[in-house]
């Protein structure tokens, strides 16, 4: 009788216990995802707005990193929309005009369940010595794009984004020899024909032209 009166006044005691917990609350003070978004996006966004200038003639440095408060840090990666005027590490090279680049930074930040993408416009310079530049292109970039091309006697693989910009040709006779580099030329004779490419490059247009043969089939 005395192990079951016991045992009961263990039970009691253990849901007393139960019963006086006091659950764990809330801490009201941890602010919600959607404030603590706010408040990162401001902080970097002030941050990064004191580096990035509106106009530039200068390799730009993008920060990788921003600090939100003591030992808390986020992390920013960097894409641009015109990296040959402006990389993604923020190397900056001169169109022949100016050029408006698109820089977005997107913002990583461990107690975030989504990265914050900001996005800031730079005008990139243009080079001062516009006609001298242009006429280096003029007198230099067609030789350099037909070097070799004189006698066609098979299929020509085009490159047509490269250093020297994106480049069109168009042949004028695309029977024997296509636009996009087919040799097509069927008979025995050799054919001559013209060859007119659009070079854009740097923000300006060359247009010219260049007679090349196309050989005939030769007798095996």
């Amino acid at each position: 009788f005395l192990k079951v009166i016991f045992i009961f006044v263990i039970a009691i005691f253990c849901i007393s216990l139960v019963g006086c917990t006091t659950p764990e609350k809330p801490d009201d003070n941890k602010p919600t995802q959607e404030e603590l978004r706010k408040t990162v996006s401001q902080k970097v966004d002030n941050y990064l707005k004191t580096i990035i200038p509106e106009y530039t003639d200068e390799s730009i440095e993008l920060p990788e990193e921003c600090v939100i408060e003591e030992d808390k840090y986020c992390y920013i990666e960097w894409e641009t929309n015109h990296k040959a005027t402006i990389s993604n590490k923020g190397v900056y090279k001169a169109n022949l005009f100016d050029q408006e680049v698109t820089l977005t930074a997107t913002v990583i930040y461990d107690e975030l369940n989504e990265d914050i993408t900001l996005t800031y416009n730079v005008i990139a310079k243009g080079r001062e010595d516009k006609e001298t530049y242009k006429k280096i292109i003029e007198d230099r970039i067609p030789d350099l794009v037909f070097k070799d091309i004189d006698l066609v006697t098979r299929d020509i693989t085009y490159k047509n984004e490269n250093i020297f910009g994106y480049i069109t040709y168009t042949s004028s006779n695309p029977d024997v020899f296509s636009n996009d580099g087919k040799y097509l030329n069927k008979g025995k004779d050799d054919v001559e024909i013209v060859l007119s490419y659009v070079i854009q490059i740097s923000g300006i247009e060359i247009t010219g032209e260049k007679n090349i043969t196309i050989e005939g089939k030769k007798d095996e």
